[in-house]
């Protein structure tokens, strides 16, 4: 099978490189180096790096449904697109390029979490349960009929979503390729989606701050959901403090802060912030304008002393 793959995202390179164990693009379709850090430097894409890294021949369009790009697609005679986290919206012109069908991995069950951010929202919402659907394509954003889907347990109160991706990529490459296979091969026929359809648009900045007071489990989520990048940000006002808090988990002792305060627990090594249903546990956090992050002893030797 020959199949072109689209992505971009820190999902998508992770799930390129577990693709890579069944056999390579003929492309690596990504989107163009862009400005970052403070110097902005024009940094590659994961996807990118490690197709560099990997040697193979990659293209950054800046619109890939143009036409002369759509005809080069064309010129490569690919059987399948595979996509995920790739960051543009393909038109028609390009999604009837492969012989087979162009397919899309898609971390959630659809039509569950349609959207740009389906991973941050289940955490958000504590979901124990997530997945990983391989559609076909079509124009309305993940609206195609479903090939292959198959669920995955995530933990959102004890696991960053740093530390699930690994698990999304890996269904999802074993998934795109076993469906592709299927189809290629005749023996599955895509089916429409089922059940109630939810979305999960695109992060905003006011995504990102915690907010104690909604309990501990929405707390805990927000902060495991949003690590390691971007961070959830918390402004801890009794100290005028901004922070980012790293990962956390709910707290089942009985020494509980005040909504919104910070305590420590030396015997246990808990650093608690009270919410308004118990406290969470932060295991790690970092404060504004300082490079790395702090263990539990370490921000309450700095920050809680009388």
């Amino acid at each position: 099978m020959r199949y072109v793959f689209f992505g971009s995202g820190e999902i998508a390179r992770l799930t390129l490189s577990e693709l890579l164990k069944y056999g390579s693009p003929v492309l690596v379709v990504t989107r163009p180096d862009r400005p970052k850090g403070r110097k902005r430097r024009l940094t590659p894409t994961p996807v990118k790096a490690l197709a560099v890294e990997r040697g193979l021949e990659v293209v950054t369009p800046e619109n890939p449904n143009r036409s002369d790009f759509v005809d080069f697609l064309k010129s490569l005679g690919v059987d399948f697109i595979f996509l995920a986290d790739y960051g543009k919206i393909l038109r028609r012109n390009l999604l009837n390029v492969p012989k087979v069908a162009p397919l899309c991995m898609h971390p959630s069950l659809l039509p569950k979490y349609r959207g740009a951010a389906p991973i941050e929202w289940a955490f958000f919402n504590c979901d124990e349960i997530s997945g990983v659907t391989v559609f076909v394509m079509e124009e309305k954003v993940d609206a195609g009929k479903v090939v292959l889907r198959e669920s995955l347990i995530i933990d959102p109160c004890h696991r960053t979503k740093g530390e699930v991706l690994p698990d999304f990529a890996r269904l999802g490459a074993r998934l795109l390729y076993e469906g592709a296979r299927l189809l290629y091969e005749g023996k599955v026929k895509p089916v429409p989606q089922e059940g109630e359809v939810s979305y999960a648009p695109k992060l905003r900045p006011e995504d990102e701050i915690v907010h104690p007071e909604e309990g501990v489990r929405p707390t805990v989520g927000r902060i495991n959901g949003l690590s390691p990048d971007p961070g959830a940000r918390y402004l801890w006002r009794t100290r005028n403090l901004h922070l980012k808090l790293l990962k956390a988990e709910p707290y089942t002792g009985s020494q509980i802060p005040p909504v919104g305060e910070f305590a420590y627990v030396r015997e246990e090594d808990a650093l608690l912030l009270g919410c308004s249903d118990g406290a969470a546990r932060i295991l790690s956090l970092k404060v504004a304008g300082k490079p790395r992050a702090l263990s539990p002893k370490e921000f309450a030797n700095g920050y809680l002393r009388k």
